[in-house]
């Protein structure tokens, strides 16, 4: 087991604004961000990590928000949150006013600032990371603000990583997400015969046959990046990709194995999920980005295919299902399904995913180009003493 003084807990946390209007003036759409003026699900979170039974570990609270314009204020009130917990946790948050620091300094060093963001899950994953790495992080075990873990997780997440298991090397593993009553599979409806519509089902499938699986640590194309650790060896050479707009947890998985990286999942590693019933997004924005996301992600497939790369096997039936020839024709029956009612003024379905397979070619050489340069970016911010002194302050501050 990895000494804990080693590990970061890293937890984004998305805020939008009011809950009277929540949805006003956002630029970037999340799950289910916070009102500034409600509740947060964090301190639940905090509460649940102040009984982990491994010392000296260190937090790391991602603080993003749906519109820039919010960012001082999130920041304020999530500084006000963790101030609570200074006493008993190593916790630190890192912001816009931290961004804007970073960002000038990689500038400095030779790197294009805008590389980096705090705009969407990919980019507030990359902060994930390259904050953990500057706190001298081995392992990073991926948290979400929405959840809840028992006493002896930390001990569990960093059992087997970076060690060999039955010959093989783990350098990325993964746990079961349950609900409050111990539930792993997802509350599905009946099937539509449409794998937007069933996408509930197809992922109770992936998570059946993992279930199924002899043995507690087991091959995985499937992964939440609520429940995510990750080896040095891994999160060094390997960045979320800005593009995704979500899903960027098994986008992650597929990008890991375009190089070689598998990930693997401990069945014994399970985090308690309780997303609030108040914040959630409209059901047409997630069906728009779940069908963006799938185009873009089987056309960085095919891409990767043409230069040489190692190709993701095993990936069915989710999300292999979604990257078959036959995407376009659900996704559009399902935007008209789901969209129909909608007051938002979207596109035709039809128009959304031509827009969807147009973008996808725009982007996808960006990945490719944007792995190597993160292999670059993070040994150089590792012997910058001015970037390794800012954090460490924050988190003795």
């Amino acid at each position: 087991m990895i000494q804990s003084n080693n590990v970061v807990i890293a937890v984004p946390t998305y805020w939008c604004w009011e809950q009277e209007r929540a949805r006003e003036a956002s630029e970037i759409t999340y799950d289910h961000p916070t009102p500034i003026d409600q509740p947060s699900t964090l301190e639940r979170l905090l509460d649940s990590l102040v009984s982990i039974d491994c010392p000296d570990f260190q937090i790391l609270i991602i603080t993003a928000t749906t519109t820039p314009a919010l960012g001082e204020a999130a920041e304020e009130r999530v500084r006000g949150i963790i101030g609570k917990y200074r006493n008993r946790l190593q916790i630190m948050q890192f912001a816009s006013s931290d961004l804007a620091f970073l960002r000038e300094r990689l500038e400095t060093l030779g790197f294009d600032p805008a590389l980096i963001s705090l705009h969407g899950y990919g980019n507030v994953r990359n902060i994930q990371l390259i904050v953990s790495h500057l706190l001298g992080a081995e392992i990073i075990v991926g948290l979400d603000d929405d959840e809840v873990v028992k006493s002896d997780y930390l001990r569990k997440a960093t059992e087997f990583i970076g060690l060999e298991y039955k010959g093989d090397l783990i350098q990325a593993i993964a746990g079961f997400y349950i609900d409050k009553n111990g539930n792993l599979s997802m509350q599905v409806g009946e099937a539509q015969d449409n794998v937007f519509l069933d996408k509930g089902i197809h992922m109770n499938a992936a998570l059946q046959q993992l279930r199924d699986k002899p043995g507690q640590v087991v091959e995985t194309p499937i992964v939440f990046g609520g429940n995510m650790v990750l080896h040095h060896s891994l999160f060094a050479k390997i960045p979320f990709d800005p593009n995704i707009p979500r899903g960027e947890d098994i986008d992650y998985l597929i990008n890991a194995r375009f190089l070689g990286y598998r990930f693997w999942l401990d069945k014994e590693l399970p985090v308690i999920h309780m997303p609030p019933d108040d914040y959630q997004t409209s059901p047409c924005l997630t069906i728009q980005q779940d069908v963006s996301r799938f185009i873009y992600q089987r056309t960085k497939l095919a891409f990767a295919e043409g230069l040489g790369l190692e190709e993701p096997e095993g990936l069915d039936p989710y999300p292999g299902r979604f990257l078959q020839k036959d995407l376009e024709e659900h996704a559009v029956q399902a935007l008209r399904t789901i969209c129909s009612d909608t007051t938002h003024d979207v596109p035709s379905p039809e128009n959304s995913v031509k827009e969807a397979v147009e973008e996808a070619r725009k982007k996808v050489q960006q990945y490719f180009a944007f792995q190597p340069r993160w292999e670059e970016l993070m040994s150089a911010v590792e012997g910058d003493g001015y970037l390794v002194e800012y954090v460490n302050k924050e988190l003795n501050s």
